[in-house]
């Protein structure tokens, strides 16, 4: 079967695809600068007890645009995933590469996805997978 940035695999035992044969060193450093500001915005909406209302507010619009900034990085790397994965309204042809797509996931594979994007970025991986 061929997979392409522009598709979804339709074999149920398929993993996702990435390919971080791009992936850079300043690449690695914003991504692990992303994911400690995104540790500490989510320790601070844990801690929101003294928050009002805006302030709370304010504080899940911040996490909210850092998960799409989150996406749209691992976006880049995301060549395919299996049409089992996704709910069932989900288009044939979905762009990857758009963070807009993960909005296809089936929910529970999400964690999984992120799992499986963190151990793709290992050296013994960054062939493709």
């Amino acid at each position: 079967m061929s997979r392409t940035r522009n598709g979804a695999s339709d074999v149920a035992d398929e993993k996702p695809v990435f390919d971080y044969t791009h992936y850079s060193r300043g690449e690695q450093k914003a991504m692990t600068r992303l994911q400690l500001r995104l540790q500490r915005v989510l320790a601070q909406a844990n801690e929101s007890g003294d928050l009002n209302d805006d302030q709370f507010d304010a504080k899940l619009d911040e996490l909210d645009s850092m998960t799409e900034e989150l996406e749209s990085f691992v976006c880049r790397f995301l060549v395919s995933v299996p049409r089992s994965w996704l709910v069932p309204e989900a288009p044939e042809n979905i762009d990857w590469q758009q963070p807009g797509a993960f909005n296809w996931l089936q929910a529970h594979r999400l964690p999984e996805l992120q799992e499986m994007a963190v151990d793709a970025r290992r050296p013994e991986s960054v062939s493709g997978n």
